[in-house]
């Protein structure tokens, strides 16, 4: 017997504004920009990509011109995508340890 494998995609997942929020804020705890760039363009994908691509600077295939595939994402790319997705970004303190 075969078994077949789909290939996983996480804008399936992505399917209410608690979800979306909870997926970028794991991408930000890890502090990796091309991460946080990848997690956005999820969620874009998840909301339709083509509503915002103006707005995020993607290219005809949807991917971001300076984000996740890109050497670097830099964080005006990044912080251009969040505001494009109607979200903001807060900063609180870290936990004492």
């Amino acid at each position: 017997m075969t078994t077949m494998l789909k290939k996983w995609d996480p804008a399936e997942h992505l399917d209410s504004e608690e979800a979306a929020i909870a997926y970028i804020d794991a991408a930000l705890d890890e502090a990796d920009p091309q991460l946080i760039a990848a997690a956005l363009s999820d969620i874009a994908r998840a909301r339709g990509r083509n509503d915002i691509a103006v707005d995020l600077d993607v290219d005809a295939s949807g991917k971001f011109t300076n984000g996740p595939l890109a050497v670097s994402a830099d964080i005006a790319t990044i912080l251009r995508a969040i505001h494009a997705l109607g979200l903001s970004l807060h900063v609180t303190p870290t936990a004492a340890e």
